[in-house]
Formats: C-alpha cells, sequence, structure tokens
C-alpha cells in the first residue's frame, strides 16, 4: 500500500484506493495466483488452504509495484493468530545472476553479499532438479544435460532482507568433432582466477562425475589452483553401463 503524504489522506476520506490510475494505491495480490472468483477465497487470502507463509517478487508474479517492478519488500511467516494474520516484513534487494553454460554442468554467479548464506534451486520445465544452501557468490551445478533449457533461482536467506532472482539458459550440444576432454580456460589457468572442472564431448549419458587434483579427491569443482603443474583426473560413471571411463589431464597453472 501506498500511505507516502501525497497519497495517505486518501485513507481516511472514503477510502478511494485507487485514486490515481497511473499510481495504484493498493493492489490485491492472491496467495495463489491462479486463484479467481468467488468460489476460491480459502485458496486467495493468506496463509489460505495452500498454507503459503511467504511473499517475494521470486514466489509471485502478480506481486509487483505500480511502476510493474519488484517492490522493495517482501513478507515471511506469514500465519493466523486469533482474528488477525501476522507476519514479517523485510527489505529487498535487486539481484543479478549470470550463467556460464557448457554441456553437463553450468557455473551460477551473483552480486550479493558474498558472507550471506544463499539457497540455489534448478531445474526443468517448472521442475526442481537439484537445490543448494551456499555461502559465497558462485555455485558450479553439474549433472546437467546437453542442450537443455533450465531455470535457475537464487534466493537470500536472511531475515532482515529479502532477494530472489530466477534466471534461464540452454546448456550447449555436443559436438563430435572435438573427442572427449577436460575444460580448458580460453585464457588458460591462473592461480589467482577459479575455474569450473567440465566434462565436455561425453558421448553417452553420464550419471556421475568425480574429481581428483593431483590424486586428491576433490568435492568442490568450482576451484582455485596454485601455481605449477597439476594433474586433473576425471572419473566418469556412465548412466546405462554403470562403467567408469578415467580422463587425464595434466595442466600449468601460471
Amino acid at each position: 500500500m501506498d500511505y507516502t503524504p501525497a497519497y495517505a489522506s486518501r485513507w481516511h476520506t472514503g477510502n478511494s484506493l485507487n485514486c490515481n490510475p497511473g499510481h495504484e494505491c493498493m493492489k490485491l495480490v492472491r496467495s495463489v495466483p491462479s486463484s479467481y472468483g468467488t468460489q476460491s477465497a480459502g485458496r486467495t487470502f493468506f496463509p489460505g488452504t495452500d498454507d503459503v507463509r511467504s511473499l517475494s517478487p521470486g514466489s509471485n508474479r502478480h506481486y509487483v509495484s505500480w511502476k510493474n517492478e519488484a517492490p522493495g519488500a517482501a513478507f515471511g511467516e506469514i500465519e493466523r493468530s486469533g482474528g488477525h494474520i501476522r507476519m514479517k516484513a523485510r527489505k529487498t534487494a535487486a539481484l543479478e545472476i549470470t550463467a556460464e553454460a557448457r554441456q553437463y554442468d553450468a557455473l551460477l554467479t551473483w552480486d550479493g553479499a558474498p558472507e550471506s548464506e544463499w539457497k540455489v534451486s534448478w531445474g526443468r520445465s517448472g521442475r526442481t532438479e537439484g537445490e543448494r544452501t551456499v555461502r559465497g557468490n558462485a555455485l558450479h551445478i553439474g549433472g546437467l544435460l546437453p542442450a537443455m533449457t533450465y531455470s535457475a533461482t537464487v534466493t537470500l536467506l536472511s531475515d532482515e532482507s529479502s532477494s530472489s532472482r530466477t534466471l534461464s539458459f540452454t546448456t550447449s550440444p555436443i559436438s563430435t568433432q572435438n573427442g572427449v576432454h577436460i575444460a580448458v580456460p580460453a585464457d588458460g589457468f591462473s592461480h589467482d582466477q577459479p575455474v569450473a572442472l567440465s566434462v565436455l564431448d561425453y558421448p553417452r549419458r553420464m550419471e556421475s562425475v568425480a574429481w581428483y587434483i593431483d590424486g586428491e579427491r576433490t568435492e568442490e569443482t568450482y576451484v582455485t589452483l596454485p601455481a605449477g603443474e597439476h594433474r586433473l583426473t576425471a572419473v566418469v560413471t556412465e548412466a546405462e553401463s554403470g562403467s567408469e571411463q578415467y580422463l587425464i589431464k595434466y595442466i600449468t597453472v601460471k
């Protein structure tokens, strides 16, 4: 609701809510965006029969400002308390996401506070296929399929502020010209730049990829390597046969 000085008096003199067609003073946002009609009141209000406990620009497409932009507040912990509805309000912050997609993986980066905690989810066709909670400004996700369109949502987990953004990206198709190989950055490896470990142009579906750096297993696939000579090993487990294939690459980090 707009309760700024220019419009506050309207609430006390006849409650003419949308007195200016170009500047809405109030907008009705339903807990379930698809619920319309007089028979759906139980689903329309919060938390409603669908038990919707939060409202943010990232969770409800109808929750926009009068300028058709993301509002400056989000609401959580919505619950009934006697004859009232209680909730916690948090300020929202703009968030920019980028995706560097390859064939079987993608590197997501965003511009939020690196010390904060973030929830990242991704999937296809509206389904969530993976979810991680991380600290920092990047997440390297694997297990993707070539030439597919995915959506990824990054959400700030905080009691003081709210920030969420969804991005769509498409993975690259497989090329039969280069053969199976471990990806190398265009500018080579550098000791002061993290790199995403990736297998490219694998012709069959991969169940998983286990990575080793100089013979040591690493769970992290977005890593910074020290200067010098190193050996990267990718152990690919194939989805259909369950067999393991080893890919080895010797690299020099400047």
